[in-house]
């Protein structure tokens, strides 16, 4: 046997795992790039941008906290975050009620039987009517009188 047969597998196998190690960084590092891109970097600036007094076309200044202050001060924010919330809630609610009913893990929204997702959002409805006429003000109560 020659050293040329038995170093030449050798080399045809270094040769197919860099290819391999590209491939498998090529596939890695794609995803992860547009990921920062479009996910990373505009929730980044976001922040950045919540702490400014932003015009559409040039920025007025920084303010600090004073955006957030405003925002969970005015009722009309608050009834439409816990709007928000009653629905994320029921939506849990949901998936609970379909998954005791099954039997089954949670796989997705669409696996919710009708009656689990009819008896929720009754129940959110009522519970966004009494709310609503335990006087809280006028601006949650157009987004009770939407649903009826």
């Amino acid at each position: 046997m020659s050293i040329v047969s038995t170093v030449q597998p050798d080399l045809r196998r270094k040769k197919i795992n860099g290819q391999k190690l590209l491939v498998i960084f090529l596939f890695a590092v794609v995803p992860l790039f547009l990921l920062i891109l479009f996910t990373y970097i505009p929730f980044a600036k976001m922040i950045q941008f919540s702490f400014h007094n932003m015009s559409y076309t040039k920025d007025k200044g920084i303010v600090g906290f004073d955006n957030y202050l405003r925002i969970f001060t005015k009722s009309e924010y608050v009834d439409a975050m816990l709007l928000s919330l009653y629905y994320m809630a029921g939506a849990v609610v949901q998936l609970a009620l379909s998954s005791c009913r099954r039997r089954q893990r949670i796989r997705a929204s669409s696996s919710a039987s009708p009656g689990a997702v009819t008896r929720t959002w009754r129940w959110l409805r009522r519970r966004w009517d009494r709310r609503s006429n335990n006087g809280a003000k006028s601006g949650g109560r157009q987004y009770a009188d939407a649903f009826r």
